[in-house]
């Protein structure tokens, strides 16, 4: 997949191929997942997941979810373009561990710092993962 992004950077390959890349990309990820042992017959935790409102990008996104499911994790993924109270309602009625946002467009990122600082105001202690951690520095920078 790195290959073809500088590919697609280069443009020697357009969107179809890229997107023709990524759909064989995700079959060979469920068959991964189907053949790939758990690591742990313990349940590490909950884990809710999805790409935040905005956005319908997921390779990555479910990419981390298959590393957590096959690492002993229960994985809830809420899918694309998820609103930020959804992410929280799940995970309160799942009783999650850890929400992982997915963000790969700036334009759907007041939507992650929304999530985070209704968070931060009613669940302080609740832990959140993000595959955007360059947006988290900044905000950290910012403050």
């Amino acid at each position: 997949m790195n290959e073809l992004g500088d590919r697609f950077a280069r443009m020697e390959i357009f969107l179809p191929e890229l997107m023709i890349a990524a759909e064989a990309a995700d079959a060979i990820r469920e068959e991964l997942i189907k053949s790939v042992e758990v690591k742990s017959d313990a349940n590490n935790g909950t884990v809710v997941i999805g790409t935040i409102a905005g956005d319908n990008h997921d390779i990555g996104k479910k990419m981390v979810a298959t590393l957590l499911s096959v690492n002993g994790y229960n994985v809830i993924d809420l899918g694309t373009d998820v609103d930020p109270m959804q992410f929280i309602d799940t995970a309160k009625n799942e009783n999650a561990d850890m929400i992982a946002m997915s963000s790969l467009l700036s334009t759907s990122m007041p939507f992650i710092r929304e999530t985070i600082e209704y968070l931060v105001d009613e669940y302080a202690l609740m832990e959140l993962c993000q595959q955007r951690v360059d947006y988290l520095y900044k905000k950290i920078q910012e403050q």
